[in-house]
């Protein structure tokens, strides 16, 4: 995906929620599935493990979710990105969905990069067709990252 890899990691979390959680629940449940996509996020965003200026670059590339609060310490800027990510992330689970059933609305924020979403979403339609996802048939971070 040519997308910045800010935007990457909330399309990866939203991609996990999608195909890991959701295509599951939404058999039995489809309106709880919706609803609950997120409640399973836990990202393990310490701040050791990321440099100071890939997290600025990362929450600057989710900029269209954030307040604008600054943060002063790198501490609370890696907080700020984790919430970021989840926030995004659960917007582009939405997108595929909604692109991929026809059900729900596609948030705004994401439609500008549904071109780039193409082939999740290509993989989620088989997967609803198939009523289940092969993570070793498709690489989820592969389709992402690249």
């Amino acid at each position: 995906m040519n997308l910045p890899d800010g935007l990457k990691h909330a399309v990866k979390m939203g991609a996990d929620e999608v195909f890991l959680e959701w295509l599951d629940l939404s058999k039995d449940d489809p309106e709880g599935a919706l609803e609950s996509l997120g409640a399973s996020y836990q990202e393990d965003f310490r701040p050791d493990r990321f440099a100071e200026h890939d997290v600025i670059r990362w929450v600057a590339d989710l900029a269209a979710w954030d307040d604008g609060i600054g943060h002063a310490s790198h501490a609370a800027r890696v907080r700020r990105l984790e919430v970021l990510i989840c926030d995004a992330g659960v917007e582009f689970a939405r997108g595929l969905i909604a692109q991929a059933t026809g059900e729900g609305e596609i948030p705004e924020r994401v439609r500008p990069y549904l071109p780039e979403l193409t082939p999740l979403i290509d993989e989620l339609k088989r997967a609803i067709a198939a009523g289940t996802f092969n993570d070793s048939s498709f690489d989820l971070d592969a389709a992402i990252w690249g």
